[in-house]
């Protein structure tokens, strides 16, 4: 269970986006949002959740980790975001395309239900502790 998880209790946001192909079969895309200062590790941070994923599905799932493969990707938007770093943050926003893509229909019984992109609420935590920084990030994407 979750709430009871110490590393995953600890995910601040995500998004889950369920698919089906003929080729992979049900399978989900998901993004995992943890707090840097508490989590550095993306690559061990994935492969807790890759474990256990596996535990829950009884040894049955399949799991792939971009973060293990990130030297592959030309537009890195994977592993630690820091504040400053306008360009992957821009990266992130434009895979936010392909996962929020509408195409994808379930064609199964039970599945006519179920909602196909799932996102977290996250609350918005203000604090005025420490220096304020030098530099606000951009959440707009020039693209």
């Amino acid at each position: 269970n979750a709430r009871h998880n110490k590393i995953l209790n600890d995910i601040e946001g995500y998004i889950l986006r369920f698919e089906y192909t003929v080729r992979a079969g049900f399978h989900v895309h998901a993004y995992f949002f943890f707090d840097g200062n508490k989590h550095q590790q993306d690559m061990s941070l994935g492969q807790y959740i890759k474990d256990y994923w596996k535990k829950l599905c009884g040894g049955q799932g399949s799991t792939f980790i971009c973060n293990m493969q990130k030297h592959k990707y030309k537009d890195l938007a994977i592993g630690m975001l820091h504040h400053n770093d306008q360009q992957m943050l821009e990266n992130l926003i434009k895979t936010f395309d392909y996962i929020c893509k509408t195409d994808q229909y379930f064609m199964f019984t039970n599945m006519k239900a179920a909602r196909s992109f799932q996102i977290s609420r996250v609350d918005k935590k203000k604090s005025n502790a420490g220096r304020p920084r030098k530099h606000q990030p951009s959440t707009h994407s020039n693209s």
